[in-house]
């Protein structure tokens, strides 16, 4: 028995120190927060109501003992409980005898597996924790549930889970065994694409935006750059804006372009983000968020006035425009360049690799339905596969 305050050495719950793991991405928040309700002892079992000082007679509803119904008893040591949790400890590989209910999810939290199988392993105990939950609410107002459908309702929450976080991994009508084997030799097949900064026609300026926000929300900065049609440097600028979102910071950028625009009465403008959000912003596609709704009215205003055209680019094709913001961030005064003999090095790399048309390659594990269209400046080399 250990002296330590904050080891309940009835219960094997730990008080304090909450792990991290606990917080996991793709299950519901439901399932979650059960989960942290089991881990700090506060479910609503004959135990812990005794605790409380509500007097009640126990009775075990999750098997036919008629033992006092404890947390350790419903989740771990009735029959039930560990059929399930070996049966699926077993199929993963994983030794969980002798081991307490706190010890049990840690083994599953920290186990050694390939990277498609951890997140699931990591959301195992709360799966079971659940099932099992439900399966003692269910009896005890007069239902049944048998070992088989408590198995199928893990492997389904599974499943749920696996597709929710790849919907490339078919898992659907797989058992357990089955879906331990397909994550534990899965290889994602890789797509490539071909994607390099366009030029436009003759007449026409090339505005490359872009913002960065540290932490999002966090330190932010903006940048952009005029461009001609060979690619040369019209003006850049980069400022940092302190404390802001990334679509703040994105919004920004494009209303001081606009402004800069303005001034030296650029014609037949075309903006380029990699920000597909304000992109269909812009296009009235999606909503205006309210914490940027001042500043797209006087974007939309602007662009309506100057007849400016906005449009998409992936990531790799913005490079100068990236390079000039995360520069701003560093070094937060407003910066401007007029030539390209004004640019650092880094900034000069990246001017002439456009202009001779190096190209950058974007992998990804999904194959990207891009639809050419006349006012898109992607080049993509599509059904590409590694």
């Amino acid at each position: 028995m250990s002296s330590h305050p904050a080891f309940n050495a009835s219960s094997g719950i730990i008080k304090h120190d909450l792990p991290p793991l606990i917080w996991m991405k793709g299950l519901p928040f439901k399932i979650i927060f059960f989960l942290w309700r089991s881990w700090k002892g506060r479910i609503a079992t004959d135990d812990n109501l005794r605790r409380m000082r509500i007097n009640i007679v126990s009775r075990c509803w999750c098997c036919e003992t008629q033992q006092i119904e404890t947390m350790s008893h419903l989740f771990l040591t009735a029959y039930i409980a560990q059929k399930l949790w070996r049966y699926i400890a077993s199929c993963a590989g994983l030794d969980i005898e002798g081991k307490n209910l706190m010890q049990t999810i840690k083994c599953w939290w920290y186990a050694k597996a390939p990277s498609k199988l951890r997140f699931v392993f990591r959301a195992i105990p709360a799966l079971i924790l659940w099932s099992l939950w439900k399966r003692r609410n269910h009896i005890k107002h007069g239902g049944q549930l048998h070992f088989e459908g408590l198995v199928q309702q893990v492997t389904k929450q599974i499943q749920i889970l696996i597709m929710g976080r790849s919907t490339e991994i078919k898992v659907t009508g797989k058992s357990w065994s089955e879906m331990v084997t397909i994550l534990g030799t899965y290889k994602p097949r890789l797509y490539y694409y071909i994607v390099k900064w366009k030029p436009l026609d003759v007449g026409r300026v090339k505005c490359n935006t872009d913002g960065a926000s540290k932490g999002n929300p966090g330190e932010s900065a903006y940048g952009f750059c005029f461009r001609d049609r060979n690619g040369d440097i019209l003006h850049a600028q980069a400022k940092g804006i302190g404390f802001a979102t990334n679509i703040e910071a994105e919004a920004r950028e494009i209303q001081e372009a606009l402004n800069v625009s303005a001034k030296k009465s650029y014609q037949n403008l075309v903006i380029e983000t990699d920000s597909l959000t304000l992109h269909n912003i812009i296009l009235r596609i999606w909503r205006v968020p309210w914490e940027i709704a001042d500043i797209m009215e006087d974007i939309m205003k602007e662009m309506c006035l100057q007849k400016a055209k906005i449009k998409h680019i992936f990531r790799e094709g913005n490079q100068m425009a990236d390079y000039l913001a995360n520069l701003a961030i560093n070094q937060p005064d407003t910066q401007e360049f007029r030539s390209f003999s004004e640019l650092p090095a880094a900034g000069k790399r990246i001017i002439n690799m456009d202009k001779i048309q190096i190209p950058a390659i974007r992998l990804r594990t999904k194959q990207i339905r891009y639809q050419e269209n006349p006012v898109t400046d992607i080049q993509t080399n599509r059904g590409g596969e590694l």
